[in-house]
Order: structure tokens, then C-alpha cells, then sequence
């Protein structure tokens, strides 16, 4: 036996529900059952339209992350392009100076060739005259000989010097 009127049922899961009861006295008599029936409501998380809103908005939200991620890998990618696209522009004006000094090189060794080429020629003409007719030269040709060697090998210092002082300048160095 009990004095308690009402009951709780927590959580119960939405759905139809009867309640049924039925109750005994003290001295034993048992009542009818009575029964009452009742329908629990989903909770609104649980309805099925909600559900799907945040299935949509999960999808929405899957979908901006993705755009948002692509357009920053867009916008990386143009602007690693565009440095790309710089440097090869460096390098390419770097290649053609290099290609252009080069070019100057190669004139300026040929012109030095040709200075030095003239008077080492004359060096070596004027050594080979020396050694084959020593035997026959006097003093006087002897001293002749010795003035255009001498000459020549003058000539060729200047030419050097001359280059070495060039050379110098161009590296901006000063001797």
C-alpha cells in the first residue's frame, strides 16, 4: 500500500504509449483497469526535418571549407606563377648579358691575339735570323739583330701592360 498519486516516467522514446493500471485496496478488493493513452513527441532534434537541415548544412559547410581551400591554392599557385614568371625573366637577361659578354671576350681576345701575334712573329723571325747566321754576323749586325729583338720584345711588354691595364679596369682594380 501506498499514498503516492503520481508517477514519472523520464526519457521515455517518442512514440504511442498506453498506460494501463489497475489497483488494490487495503482490504484486498481490486479495482478495474483503467487505461490511458498517450503519444510522446519527438524531441525537435530528432524530427526528421531537422535532421535533414543539418545534414544540408553540414554539406554547405563541407562544400565552402573545399571552395575556400581551392581558391587559396588558386591565388598561391597564380602567385607562385607570377615570381616564377619574374625570375625567368631575371635569369633570361642574365643569360643574355652573358651571352653578350661573351661575345665581347671573344672580340677582345682576337683583337689581343692579333696585337700580340705581329710582334711575337717579328721576336721569333728575328731569333731564328740570329741563331742560323751568328756565325756569319759582324758586330755591327750583331748589334742590329739585338735592337729589333729588343724592340720586339719592347713592343710585346707594352702590348701586355697595355692588356694588364685594361684587364684591371674593367674588374676595377687599379693598379
Amino acid at each position: 500500500p501506498t499514498e503516492k498519486t503520481d508517477v514519472l516516467y523520464a526519457h521515455l522514446k517518442h512514440g504511442k504509449y498506453n498506460f494501463r493500471v489497475k489497483s488494490i485496496s487495503g482490504e484486498g478488493i481490486e479495482s478495474n483497469e483503467s487505461s490511458f493513452s498517450f503519444t510522446v513527441k519527438p524531441a525537435l532534434w530528432e524530427t526528421i526535418w531537422i535532421q535533414i537541415l543539418l545534414i544540408l548544412l553540414l554539406l554547405y559547410s563541407i562544400y565552402r571549407f573545399i571552395q575556400v581551400q581551392i581558391e587559396s591554392h588558386s591565388r598561391n599557385s597564380d602567385k607562385l606563377n607570377q615570381e616564377l614568371l619574374e625570375k625567368n625573366s631575371v635569369i633570361e637577361n642574365f643569360n643574355h648579358n652573358i651571352e653578350r659578354l661573351n661575345k665581347e671576350k671573344d672580340k677582345v681576345l682576337s683583337v689581343i691575339s692579333n696585337d700580340l701575334r705581329g710582334p711575337i712573329n717579328n721576336f721569333i723571325s728575328l731569333s731564328r735570323m740570329f741563331k742560323t747566321d751568328s756565325a756569319d754576323l759582324d758586330n755591327d749586325k750583331v748589334k742590329d739583330y739585338s735592337d729589333k729583338i729588343l724592340n720586339s720584345a719592347n713592343t710585346i711588354n707594352d702590348l701586355l701592360d697595355n692588356l694588364l691595364q685594361w684587364s684591371s679596369i674593367q674588374q676595377g682594380i687599379i693598379l
